[in-house]
């Protein structure tokens, strides 16, 4: 058993836990980083098995607004960012702040348990044991799929966009995309674009946000302009996308949207659009059934399917944690600001220390709330006013546009 109970266990060295583990060294508290990949970048790096990456994807979010505190993205980066520029950029944040140092690869935690007076027992998977005074939680949401239950059987080819990696899965096949999250919407077009014919299968409707507003990146439309309040924000953008950037999706075939807008996250993705509007994509409703090599909608129809991609989303899993040490509420993770548990004798982030020594400062609301805590994950609702971190006086470290080149 390893005694590091003077510093914090973060496990997870992507972009959440990279953020983390910055914040805590600019304020002294000690840490050490344990990740289950052999590289930093968590999903991010798709040459790590397990991860949902794919060819085409990309930030929803501009490079403007996503970068992490104190390190923007390159000018010479595109507005919407690759995957392959995002993990240059999060592997060079990483050594700019000097966190490799701090990083146990290719481990995974196997158990996390409070220990009855204070700190956490950390046991790894290579049977090694550590104890640490807190627990950061930083593994993402997007490693365990979310699978649907259909009706019937399917004899043709069927699998999770978690295994998703290239269009060329879709080459000289009839596909179908069930779901119509970011993901699965960018699948959609890739299947648009190569298989012999292509359907996306929505069970309700949802807005459709062009990636950019009168010439500049949506997001950075949204927090430029005028401050409204949310009310009169959500009337604003409800005619601006509704009425003159977008209009009515039911002319695609899409259902109409069952919420009003920015109340659920948008679809970053009009190029769907296109694919609807020029026949290379098709709506068709909830499956009803599945009939060997076809699948029956509830609207009556019926077609002919070689493949079916599931892009039904991620179940939200700690599996090295206790259900007891989660404050789960009405079937979800209560965190305040989506970071910090709000129960503090139970929380995943820390665990408060009795004795005087050192551990994490219990995080406060304040009025500068991003000088506190690195910034939530890009492609929140476009209605959230959040300060922008590139530009704006943010100074770059030296060599920073070097740093953030993708490697081939």
């Amino acid at each position: 058993m390893s005694d590091r109970s003077d510093r914090i266990c973060i496990v997870g060295a992507g972009p959440g836990g990279l953020a983390a583990a910055a914040a805590m060294q600019s304020r002294g508290v000690p840490f050490d980083i344990i990740d289950a990949g052999q590289e930093l970048g968590g999903i991010w790096d798709i040459d790590r098995p397990g991860t949902p990456m794919y060819d085409s994807a990309h930030f929803i979010s501009s490079k403007t607004l996503s970068g992490l505190p104190g390190f923007p993205m390159p000018d010479h980066y595109p507005d919407y960012p690759g995957h392959t520029e995002v993990l240059a950029y999060v592997r060079a944040y990483a050594r700019e702040h000097d966190l490799e140092r701090h990083v146990t690869s290719g481990r995974r935690v196997v158990a996390a348990k409070p220990e009855p007076d204070e700190g956490w027992s950390i046991d790894l998977d290579s049977g090694e044991t550590r104890i640490y005074a807190g627990l950061c939680a930083a593994t993402g949401s997007n490693w365990h799929p979310l699978t649907a239950e259909v009706a019937g059987d399917f004899d043709g080819e069927a699998y999770h966009s978690q295994r998703y990696r290239s269009r060329e899965e879709f080459r000289g096949k009839r596909v179908l995309i069930v779901g119509g999250g970011n993901s699965g919407c960018d699948i959609a077009c890739d299947a648009a674009q190569s298989a012999d014919r292509a359907f996306i299968s929505l069970r309700r409707g949802y807005h459709f946000i062009p990636k950019y507003v009168l010439g500049k990146p949506s997001d950075v439309f949204a927090h430029t302009g005028p401050t409204l309040s949310a009310w009169l924000e959500q009337r604003v953008f409800s005619f601006l996308i509704g009425r003159l950037l977008v209009g009515d999706l039911t002319k695609y075939g899409l259902p109409k949207p069952d919420h009003p807008i920015l109340e659920s996250h948008p679809i970053m993705n009009t190029e769907i659009l296109e694919h609807l509007e020029k026949g290379r994509l098709e709506v068709r409703p909830d499956i009803e059934e599945l009939r060997g090599d076809s699948v029956a909608f509830t609207d009556g129809t019926e077609e002919r399917i070689d493949l079916i991609l599931w892009a039904t989303g991620y179940e939200r899993r700690y599996p090295f944690l206790d259900a007891a040490d989660l404050d789960i509420r009405d079937g979800a993770i209560d965190l305040f600001l989506n970071s910090v548990s709000s129960a503090p004798p139970r929380s995943v982030l820390h665990r408060p220390v009795r004795d005087g020594r050192r551990g994490i400062p219990t995080i406060r609301p304040s009025s500068r709330p991003h000088s506190t805590l690195p910034r939530c994950a890009p492609g929140r609702g476009l209605g959230r006013r959040v300060r922008p971190t590139a530009g704006h006086g943010v100074s770059r470290p030296e060599g920073w546009a070097a740093l953030c080149t993708p490697t081939t």
